[in-house]
């Protein structure tokens, strides 16, 4: 009784960190601009359902003691897949095209985050060296995680994924963003990619779902 009245505490914390992540990554793209509360509501709820369970379990096997979400610092593995959906299905086999560590040191009170570009060259467990977005096609999130572990030697303690569509949901939800188009190299390089559906104009513009993921992708 006391062992399983011990697992059902540790499981109350781990949920309440997982809301204080999807809170973090709401914070973070509303820091970047003035948003309403309906789409802070919007954008957490979002974020919740995009944490990914993992078939190792909830504890790293890098960690070497019980991991306690309620005290112990912490990790979170963000990830923008390449999955879109073809006749109504997702698409088999996406590659992870953004991938973000997240480093929360509770006695630093530091929250750290390091970029894992798509195109590192790394050793994949059970592929050998290739570029890191080809982990997730070849095992999804759980193959990710173990290269992200192997390569960095430190645990995952949490993965958040989000697809192309999510992107532009948030987006629009925040009713466009700002960005500024300086390259002309950019501008040919998206109306290629989209076949002429998306074309920008130098300077500052209010870009929409669509047109933010054209230009993130370049």
């Amino acid at each position: 009784m006391e062992e399983r009245s011990q697992r059902r505490k540790k499981k109350r914390r781990l949920k309440k960190w997982v809301k204080v992540v999807a809170g973090l990554m709401a914070f973070l793209v509303i820091a970047a601009g003035s948003v309403g509360a309906y789409a802070f509501v919007k954008l957490n709820n979002a974020s919740k359902e995009a944490h990914v369970s993992l078939a190792r379990g909830e504890q790293s096997v890098k960690r070497i003691k019980e991991f306690d979400p309620g005290k112990d610092s912490f990790s979170v593995l963000l990830l923008g897949i390449d999955a879109r959906e073809k006749n109504g299905e997702t698409v088999d086999q996406a590659r992870s095209d953004a991938n973000v560590l997240v480093t929360f040191n509770r006695k630093e009170k530091t929250a750290k985050m390091l970029s894992i570009p798509r195109d590192a060259y790394v050793n994949i467990p059970g592929h050998g060296y290739d570029k890191f977005t080809h982990a997730h096609a070849y095992g999804g999130v759980d193959l990710t995680v173990k290269t992200v572990e192997q390569m960095l030697d430190i645990p995952v303690d949490y993965v958040v994924e989000s697809n192309f569509t999510a992107f532009e949901d948030v987006v629009n939800e925040l009713n466009g963003v700002k960005v500024t188009v300086k390259s002309d190299k950019v501008i040919q390089q998206i109306k290629k990619d989209t076949k002429g559906k998306v074309v920008l104009q130098k300077g500052t513009h209010t870009l929409d779902g669509e047109e933010a993921l054209a230009y993130v992708r370049t």
